[in-house]
């Protein structure tokens, strides 16, 4: 179910699901958390022009950039004199039906495509926690801490500072990290992949035959790149 916003005088701007994939308190916490009137309602935000009641000043950084996205979402939101209304989001008509909301059930209820869990012998089994997490993106990077509306100094890597520090910039695109590999690949006499997720260098190893050898120098150099994350989120 999602509102259609036609006067905004029955939807709730932060609580309500009206734009986007959820309720912009989820979409945007740090901007929430700054909204004085957290139940005022989408009419309530509009004047000739968008208008905000904030507990202190917006200033430069992540907030900022939040607030730029915010307006770029509601861009061109225009509100008339009908009445809000629900709508079905589950099928195109907008109305209840019967097949598409079973097939949104079985949608989440059946196995989904995440990656199978792997469990690597030759590696301590915290960094096999961690390759687990990783490949599910539930790594405590700066990118996903801010998202989550954590208030942090800067989301770029403290590596390199020249990218977001995302799960997969970390292990794999980080100066630091696609050092490491380029030197591994080289040892291991192999071709550097040209993979862009580690989901796919690690699929990537899964495929090559490898001595006892080299599965442990794999295993060392996951181990590495474990430490250096760990390094990493802690500066």
């Amino acid at each position: 179910m999602k509102k259609k916003v036609q006067d905004g005088r029955s939807t709730k701007f932060w609580l309500d699901n009206w734009i986007g994939d959820q309720a912009l308190c989820n979409q945007f916490p740090r901007l929430f958390r700054l909204e004085e009137n957290k139940e005022s309602l989408v009419r309530d935000h509009w004047n000739d022009g968008w208008t905000w009641s904030w507990s202190r000043p917006i200033g430069r950084g992540i907030t900022s950039t939040h607030l730029s996205n915010l307006l770029n979402l509601i861009d061109n939101v225009q509100l008339n004199e009908d009445k809000d209304e629900w709508v079905w989001t589950l099928d195109k008509s907008n109305k209840f039906v019967v097949k598409s909301t079973r097939q949104h059930i079985d949608s989440l209820l059946l196995p989904d495509s995440q990656p199978h869990t792997r469990w690597c012998r030759h590696i301590p089994k915290k960094v096999n926690i961690f390759l687990w997490r990783a490949l599910r993106d539930r790594l405590p990077t700066r990118w996903n801490l801010s998202n989550k509306g954590i208030d942090i100094e800067s989301i770029l890597c403290p590596v390199c500072t020249s990218s977001p520090e995302t799960v997969e910039h970390t292990l794999w695109t980080c100066s630091l990290a696609t050092s490491i590999w380029l030197k591994t690949f080289q040892w291991l006499d192999l071709d550097f992949p040209s993979s862009l997720t580690i989901a796919e260098v690690l699929e990537d190893l899964d495929n090559r035959r490898f001595s006892k050898e080299n599965k442990e120098i794999v295993a060392a150099i996951i181990g590495v790149i474990h430490q250096r994350a760990k390094v990493g989120s802690n500066p």
